[in-house]
């Protein structure tokens, strides 16, 4: 809870960066002062930049810190407000706003402060639901075409016959161990996806059950699968577990169609899809360096993809703002460079107010989240970001740093300075054989990714 507000606005047009213009509410009961105004946005103060009715005391990347005029007594339920001109680029959106703040007091000691939204004060921003901008259902039953929720769609679809959906899948007697495990796998993501729904696949027969009959195709790609209907059975074809697991989901994403909204879709009773995908690697990037997610977050991730059939998570586990991966043989890096705030070595950026950020994963919590995404399809290519995007590892192993270095002697595009290791340090390849030695150790993937951009 805080008892402090800022309200950010932005009026500008396309052919200049524009201005922002902030209120800080204090709503504390208390009269405030000695202060400084901390705030984290994607819009920055450019080197040219101006403040109104406040002085711009540093900025730090996406951090600013800003003081209020001299001997300023900010009352009870009033407002300081502000502008800013002079920003590095056009704001377009709302998250090119404030995204935290929080108050600096002259003892050191930090207060939380809630950010409104961002909006543009010279346009009208009307909100879309409720007008006809939001697009009524599609009623597929009133169209031509199949009513079969699958996505993405298959490559061929040759169905006769639909039908009421079952109550539920599972294996035929004669079903193998890979097989089964496919399907339990399969079930445990929708379950875990959807847990208020009856579940979609169970090892044992039930009423209204209908049997699944697994059948080798090594004719199909690995991700490849055919599926044959019958008003008794399906038949899944396919080379292996994968192409088994891609079947599965696809059934699972007709039968949750078929029982949540009957009146667009139906379970097929007759004929054959066939699907595989066109491309083999559908990755999808997921930064936990910038943000903070915890493993049970990064799990669902993966069960989100694996339900849309990707099947790679591109880890981005490492960046300027954080190093989220233990390191054994280098502790200081999620000791240091795991925690960010105005008290920590890593300052506080987008996101983070007067709380300490910390957070990365560990050993085990790696482990764990590897075989999970293997049950379902998913490769978790690591990627530590080198050589530039390391000022998490330069403040947590200082002996990486040029000492020669002048400061502020180059910045990247988001603005950090002397942020990039440097190959005329010795102790650089000791330090990167020891780290990737380690990552190659915990992911089985073939590839570890190191990023290379934006180095300034």
């Amino acid at each position: 809870m805080t008892d402090y507000r800022l309200e950010v606005n932005w009026t500008g047009n396309s052919l200049e960066t524009g201005k922002m213009h902030f209120s800080l509410h204090n709503l504390s009961g208390e009269e405030l002062e000695d202060f400084h105004l901390a705030y984290t946005s994607l819009s920055r103060i450019g080197s040219k930049g101006a403040c109104e009715n406040a002085t711009l005391v540093s900025r730090d990347a996406n951090l600013h810190v800003i003081a209020p005029p001299p001997c300023t007594l900010l009352p009870a339920e009033e407002q300081w407000s502000f502008a800013v001109t002079g920003l590095e680029r056009v704001a377009r959106h709302i998250t090119d706003g404030v995204s935290s703040a929080y108050l600096v007091m002259a003892d050191g000691s930090t207060r939380p402060v809630s950010v409104g939204p961002f909006l543009p004060l010279d346009r009208d921003i009307r909100p879309l639901r409720g007008s006809k901008a939001v697009p009524e259902p599609f009623d597929n039953t009133a169209e031509p075409g199949l009513p079969l929720s699958v996505l993405p769609w298959p490559n061929d679809i040759r169905i006769s016959a639909f039908d009421a959906p079952p109550t539920m899948l599972f294996p035929a007697p004669e079903t193998g161990t890979d097989a089964r495990r496919a399907m339990m796998h399969v079930a445990e993501l929708s379950e875990r996806l959807f847990p208020a729904d009856s579940p979609p696949f169970s090892l044992n027969q039930a009423p209204g059950a209908r049997p699944i009959l697994f059948r080798p195709d090594q004719d199909l790609p690995e991700e490849g699968y055919r599926l044959t209907f019958s008003p008794d059975r399906i038949i899944v074809h396919a080379a292996g577990y994968r192409g088994n697991v891609h079947a599965l989901v696809s059934l699972g994403h007709m039968l949750r169609g078929a029982r949540q909204n009957p009146h667009l879709f139906r379970f097929p009773a007759q004929g054959e899809i066939v699907d595989m995908p066109r491309y083999g690697w559908r990755g999808c990037h997921l930064d936990v360096s910038r943000q903070v997610y915890t493993s049970e977050q990064v799990g669902r991730f993966i069960d989100i993809l694996a339900w849309n059939k990707l099947n790679v998570l591109h880890w981005h586990l490492t960046d300027d703002e954080g190093w989220r991966l233990q390191i054994d043989a280098f502790p200081e890096l999620t000791g240091i460079g795991a925690r960010r705030g105005p008290h920590e070595k890593m300052p506080a950026q987008l996101g983070g107010g007067a709380a300490t950020v910390a957070g990365y994963f560990t050993r085990e919590q790696v482990a764990e989240l590897v075989d999970r995404a293997a049950r379902v399809n998913v490769d978790i290519m690591p990627e530590i970001d080198i050589p530039g995007h390391c000022l998490a590892v330069l403040l947590s192993l200082p002996d990486l740093a040029d000492g020669q270095e002048a400061p502020d002697s180059y910045a990247s595009v988001q603005g950090y300075t002397n942020n990039a290791l440097n190959p005329a340090v010795p102790f650089t390849y000791d330090f990167l054989e020891k780290v990737f030695a380690e990552v190659a150790r915990m992911f089985p993937f073939p590839y570890i990714h190191v990023g290379g951009d934006e180095v300034g």
